[in-house]
Formats: C-alpha cells, sequence, structure tokens
C-alpha cells in the first residue's frame, strides 16, 4: 500500500521544525543593538575642552621717594636692626619696628676739644726761640749711577723711575750702557757692557729701556750710563 506523500517530503531541509527560528534571529539581532547602545551610552570618549592660557606679564614697581610710605619703606630697609619673622601669618607679631627706631647722636656732642699749647720752636716768641738742629741726610741708596757729561746736560726726567726700580731689585749687576736719547727723552740702549747671559742682559735692556726717561731737547743725545751696587 503506498504512503501519502506530504508537501515536506519535497523539501531537502526539515523546515517544519525550525518556524521559530527567525524569532531567535531576530530576538538575538535585538539583543545586540541594545548591548550596543548601551556600551556606547555609558563608554564615552571625553576630550578635554582646550583653554586659553595668557602668558604672565613682568612688571617693574617705581618707588617715589616723595610719597611718605615710600619714605618710610626706605627708613626701615636702612635700619640694622634683625627681626625675627613668625611662624605663621596668623600669630602676632613680636617684635614691632616702632619700638626700635634709629636714634642717632652726633659724635661732637660726646667730645670736648681742648685747645693745646704749640710745641714747635717757630710758634714761640723771639725771645724764647731756639736754634733747631736738622739730621744730616744720609744717603741709603743701594746703587750709584754715573752719567757722562753729554747725559748729564741732558738730566734725566723727574718721571724717570729707574733709581726706585734698583732700590727694589734684590740684586743691581754693575754694568756700562750705550743710551742714545731722543727728542723726547725716550732711551735706547744701543750696545752693554755686563758680565751677565744673553737672556739677562735682554732684561736688563728692557728694563733701561722702559724705566729710564730723560727730559725733552731739541736734539737727541748720546752717551754712556754706568751702574754699579754699593754693596
Amino acid at each position: 500500500m503506498a504512503m501519502k506523500k506530504t508537501a515536506n517530503d519535497y523539501f531537502i531541509f526539515n523546515w517544519s521544525k525550525d518556524r521559530l527560528g527567525w524569532l531567535y534571529l531576530l530576538g538575538f539581532t535585538v539583543f545586540s543593538i541594545t548591548i550596543h547602545g548601551v556600551g556606547f551610552y555609558l563608554f564615552k570618549v571625553v576630550y578635554p575642552i582646550p583653554t586659553r592660557i595668557d602668558p604672565t606679564m613682568h612688571s617693574v614697581s617705581i618707588l617715589n621717594e616723595s610719597d611718605p610710605e615710600v619714605r618710610s619703606l626706605f627708613q626701615r630697609l636702612k635700619d640694622r636692626t634683625v627681626f625675627l619673622k613668625a611662624p605663621s601669618e596668623q600669630s602676632q607679631v613680636r617684635v614691632r619696628l616702632e619700638d626700635h627706631e634709629v636714634k642717632f647722636s652726633p659724635l661732637f656732642q660726646t667730645i670736648e676739644v681742648e685747645p693745646v699749647a704749640p710745641q714747635y720752636p717757630w710758634s714761640l716768641s723771639l725771645r724764647e726761640s731756639t736754634s733747631i738742629e736738622l739730621p744730616e741726610a744720609v744717603d741709603e741708596r743701594k746703587s750709584s749711577i754715573n752719567l757722562d757729561e753729554e747725559l748729564t746736560r741732558r738730566r734725566m726726567a723727574p718721571w724717570s723711575i729707574l733709581e726706585d726700580y734698583l732700590e727694589r731689585a734684590d740684586s743691581v749687576p754693575a754694568f756700562r750702557a750705550s743710551l742714545k736719547v731722543s727728542r723726547r727723552g725716550d732711551v735706547k740702549v744701543q750696545a752693554i757692557d755686563a758680565d751677565l747671559g744673553d737672556k739677562d742682559q735682554k732684561e736688563l735692556i728692557q728694563v733701561i729701556e722702559s724705566t729710564l726717561r730723560f727730559l725733552p731737547d731739541k736734539e737727541e743725545s748720546k752717551g754712556w750710563i754706568d751702574i754699579w751696587s754699593r754693596d
């Protein structure tokens, strides 16, 4: 006996058992959209609002000394009294500037000036005047300088410091130098006769040319200078 075929027998898949599948798909889609919507609502990327910061301008305050408050401030700064700062701004001031004003006392008010009789002979009367004996001048120079006739006539200038340099030197070698003096008084060493090495002779020439000066003259001069130690 042949069986009667139904409509489902003509389909490869059994669709009759999965009639509710579209409901599952619709529910899953709604659930997914809901989850994504809640996620976008709860988690947001918030960017900071840009704000413009203006640069701080430096200022200089000029104090006018004609202002009494400024003068009072200057007087407090000049005061040498040391004040300790309080532990905090809320505590009371321990030391006040008004309690420690600077008081100046002139020195001439505490010193009495008394005239003193003069002790100098020339201030006495003619009857009481006495003779004054001055000590003889003693030449304590360490070295001697001798100039020939031509340079002696030219004479050394008062601003020449050769003698001072020789007095401060530890030792002075004996030497003779041939000099050429310009009209302005500058010295040029042409030759030197000394028992010294080449290096010491060069240094000695530099010393003579830089420290020895003569008075200005109309013409140039040439001559010899002799220097020796007195020790």
